[in-house]
């Protein structure tokens, strides 16, 4: 199953037992920055309505969802600086649908670890 997926994943060595070395070594090689991106909502205190306009804000052309321009623009203005790889992962972290937008409910869900389903 899943979890056994990602322990396995985590213990590098196979001996049974993650160590805090094993994880941070592990989700550091990550390609999506989570680290840095929840420090950065954490730091402004983001909350639910608060990111529900960030997205309006972010979604400069008003179509509804969020593309990877309007994203890596709006993210760099508000003081998120990440690299075009990170940001790419951090697209497709919230693009769960695959489409090529972010909406409303990606956004929020994945940057509040909540899923309405």
């Amino acid at each position: 199953d899943e979890f056994n997926s990602f322990f396995k994943a985590l213990d590098a060595n196979g001996d049974g037992i993650v160590t805090r070395k094993e994880f941070t070594d592990t989700i550091s090689a990550l390609k999506t920055p989570w680290p840095k991106i929840f420090a950065f909502f954490k730091e402004k205190q983001w909350r639910a309505v608060a990111l529900k306009q960030m997205f309006t804000d972010l979604d400069q052309d008003h179509s509804g969802g969020i593309d990877l321009d309007e994203l890596v623009a709006g993210m760099n203005d508000m003081g998120l600086h990440l690299s075009d790889d990170e940001f790419l992962a951090f697209f497709h972290e919230l693009d769960k649908d695959g489409d090529g937008n972010v909406t409303c409910d990606e956004f929020t869900t994945a940057i509040t670890g909540t899923n309405k389903e």
